[in-house]
C-alpha cells in the first residue's frame, strides 16, 4: 500500500509543493510539482504574519486539484527558532522528552509556556568503554512563528502531519544518501569524519547544516533572506544581494571546521543560484554546488513541471519526511494540536450521552435509596481512620520549615555568588554586530569589578588605516553595554617593521555599564519561593498531605517559573 505526501516551502512570493509517493518497498516517486504566488507582506523573515492571506491563497491552489492529498509537511525556517545539541547517556524515548522539558530553559534560554519544544536523536556514540551516549538535537519554536502557520493551513483545510525543523529538509534535499535525519537515531552510528556543509536559501536567511554523512553537527540562519531581494522597489540588487549573503555565509563556513575537499551543496533561486554558488566558492575557496534534490528519487513530472531544481530542495526535502521512520525512532514535530469545531454528528453524540446519563443516574439513586444507612455508617468510620493518618502526618510538616531555611541559605549563597556577574557572552556578541567591516580583533581582555564600573575591558585590535580606528571607536560608543571609551594608540607601522601591508595596529579599552550585567541570578533564585517548589508551613492545625516528592531537596539548582531546572 502506497501513500503520498506534499512538502510545502512558502517565501514571501511564492509557495512551492512537492507530492512524493511512497511505496512498500519500493522506490520513492516525485508525483506532482507545483509553484503558486502568494499575496504581497503574507510571509516575512521566515514566517507566516498574514495567516488569513496566505491561507486563501493555499485554498484556492489546492481547489485546482494539482495535489492528491490534502497531508502536508510544512518547515520553519525563522532565525527566532533556537536549536543545541547535547550529548547524554542513552535513555527511553520518555526519559528524553522529560529531561528535554526540563532543561530546554536553560540550555535555549526560552520559557516552555511561550515556545513549541521537541527533539530528535541524531546519533548513537559507543565509547571504548562500551557505554553508549546519544548526541540529541534540541529544538524550540516560538509560538508566534508557529501558530499562524498553523491558521493559514486551518484556513486552507489542509492537514499538517509534520512541522519540521528547516536544517532536517536542507539535509534531504541536497545530501545524496540522507534520505531520513531521524534515521541514526535507529541505531545507526555515521561516521564523524569529514565534515562537510548544506546551504539552502530561505524566507529567513540562509540556512547552513554542517553535517557528517547526513549527522548534522551545527544548524545556523544567517544573512539576508530571499525577501530582500524580492520584495523591496522595482529595481531589486541581485549583485548587493549576493555580496551579502555570500560574505556571510563564508563568514560561518570559514570557522565551521569543513573539510576543504569535500563541496559545499547550495539551493539557492534561480534568479540568483548560479552567481551565488561562484561568489561562496570564490570567498571561501571551498567548491560549491547546487544542489540536486531529485538525485536519489524516481521521477514521473516532465522537464517543464520540474522548473529550476535547487529552489525546490526543502520542499523536496520536508515531503521526505513523511517517509516511515525505523521502529522506535522519535521524529521531531514542533507542531500545536488546532482546537476543531465539534460536527453535527458529534453533537447529537453528546445530546444522546447526556439523556443516557441522566436515566443512568436516576437508576442509581432508586438503588442506592435502600442502602443510605449503610453507606453512611461506612462513610463515618473511613472518615475516622482518614483522621487518625492525618493527625499523624502533622507531625512531618515539620520539615518543610528545615527546607525553607536551607534553601534561604543556599539563595543567598548563589546572590552573593552572582554579584556583579558580566553577561560576557552578550557583550561579545554586541561587538561582533557593531565591528567595522575594514576592523578585526587581535586579542580581548575584560575583567569584572565593583567599583566604579561592573567591569573594564581593553582591545589589541587592527584596521586599514586611521579612519578604522575612529570608526571602531564610534561604533563601541554607541553601545547601552559600554562607557568611557579609550583609543590609546593607533599607529601604523614602518614599511620595514611591515613590509607592504600597511595595516594600522591599535589598543581601545573601555568600562561597562549595569546593562552588561547577567540576569542569571533573577533566574536561578526567583523572588517568590513557591517557583523553588517550598510552599509555606500553615499556621493552623489541620489536615495537609505529604510533601510533593517533586520539590528540590537543599541544594538543587532553583527551576524557573515553569518548574524546569
Amino acid at each position: 500500500m502506497s501513500r503520498a505526501v506534499v512538502g510545502l516551502d512558502l517565501d514571501p512570493v511564492q509557495a512551492r509543493g512537492v507530492q512524493l509517493r511512497f511505496g512498500r518497498g519500493g522506490p520513492t516517486l516525485v508525483e506532482v510539482i507545483g509553484r503558486t504566488p502568494l499575496p504581497a507582506g503574507g510571509v516575512a523573515e521566515g514566517r507566516v504574519v498574514d495567516p488569513e492571506s496566505v491561507g486563501a491563497a493555499l485554498a484556492a491552489w489546492w481547489e485546482r486539484g494539482l495535489f492528491a492529498t490534502r497531508a502536508v509537511i510544512v518547515g520553519v525556517t525563522s532565525a527566532q527558532v533556537r536549536t543545541t545539541v547535547v550529548t547524554q547517556p542513552e535513555q527511553t524515548a520518555d526519559e528524553i522528552a522529560e529531561s528535554v522539558r526540563r532543561s530546554a530553559p536553560r540550555l535555549l534560554g526560552v520559557s516552555t509556556q511561550d515556545h513549541v519544544l521537541d527533539y530528535q536523536v541524531l546519533e548513537r556514540v559507543t565509547g571504548h568503554d562500551g557505554a553508549v551516549d546519544l548526541r540529541v538535537l534540541v529544538a524550540a519554536a516560538p509560538r508566534h512563528v508557529v501558530e499562524p502557520l498553523m491558521l493559514a493551513l486551518r484556513r486552507a483545510r489542509l492537514k499538517p502531519t509534520l512541522v519540521d525543523l528547516g536544517a532536517f529538509a536542507v539535509l534531504r534535499g541536497l545530501v545524496p544518501g540522507t534520505g531520513d535525519a531521524s534515521s541514526p537515531g535507529a541505531g545507526e552510528q555515521p561516521p564523524t569524519e569529514g565534515r562537510e556543509a548544506a546551504v539552502a536559501v530561505s524566507s529567513g536567511g540562509s540556512i547552513i547544516v554542517t553535517h557528517s554523512r547526513g549527522a548534522p553537527r551545527t544548524v545556523a540562519v544567517v544573512g539576508p533572506g530571499v525577501e530582500s531581494l524580492v520584495v523591496p522597489g522595482p529595481r531589486p540588487d541581485p549583485e548587493g544581494w549576493i555580496g551579502a549573503a555570500a560574505s556571510a555565509m563564508a563568514a560561518h563556513l570559514a570557522v565551521s571546521g569543513l573539510d576543504p575537499g569535500r563541496p559545499v551543496r547550495l539551493a539557492a533561486p534561480e534568479l540568483v543560484g548560479p552567481r551565488l554558488r561562484q561568489a561562496l566558492a570564490a570567498r571561501t575557496g571551498l567548491p560549491v554546488e547546487l544542489g540536486n534534490p531529485f538525485r536519489d528519487l524516481e521521477v514521473a513530472v516532465t522537464e517543464t513541471d520540474m522548473g529550476y531544481r535547487p529552489e525546490l530542495a526543502i520542499a523536496t526535502g520536508l515531503a521526505i519526511a513523511g517517509r516511515p521512520t525505523a521502529a522506535g525512532a522519535h521524529r521531531l514535530d514542533l507542531r500545536l494540536e488546532a482546537a476543531r469545531e465539534p460536527s453535527v454528528l458529534a453533537h447529537g453524540l453528546a445530546a444522546g450521552a447526556i439523556v443516557a446519563a441522566v436515566a443512568a443516574g436516576l437508576a442509581a439513586l432508586w438503588g442506592q435509596r435502600a442502602d443510605t444507612r449503610s453507606d453512611l455508617d461506612s462513610q463515618a468510620d473511613g472518615a475516622e481512620a482518614e483522621l487518625a493518618q492525618l493527625q499523624g502526618e502533622i507531625d512531618t510538616l515539620q520539615v518543610a520549615d528545615e527546607l525553607a531555611g536551607e534553601v534561604e541559605r543556599q539563595a543567598d549563597l548563589v546572590m552573593r555568588s552572582l554579584q556583579g556577574d558580566v553577561a560576557w557572552s552578550k557583550l561579545l556578541q554586541e561587538v561582533a554586530t557593531v565591528l567595522p567591516d575594514d576592523v578585526w580583533l587581535r586579542g580581548f581582555d575584560g575583567a569584572a569589578s565593583t567599583d566604579p564600573a561592573p567591569g573594564r575591558f581593553s582591545v589589541d585590535g587592527r584596521g586599514v588605516d586611521h579612519t578604522s580606528s575612529a570608526r571602531w571607536l564610534l561604533r563601541m560608543g554607541a553601545l547601552p553595554t559600554v562607557r568611557n571609551m579609550w583609543l590609546a594608540d593607533s599607529i601604523r607601522p614602518t614599511d620595514e617593521e611591515l613590509g607592504t601591508l600597511g595595516e594600522v595596529q591599535f589598543q581601545s579599552s573601555g568600562e561597562l555599564t549595569d546593562t552588561a550585567l547577567s540576569d542569571r541570578a533573577e533566574r536561578y533564585v526567583p523572588s517568590d519561593p513557591r517557583k523553588l517548589g517550598i510552599e509555606p508551613v500553615p499556621q493552623v492545625s489541620g489536615a495537609a498531605g505529604d510533601p510533593d516528592p517533586s520539590d528540590p531537596a537543599p541544594g538543587d539548582p532553583a527551576p524557573d517559573e515553569d518548574g524546569s531546572p
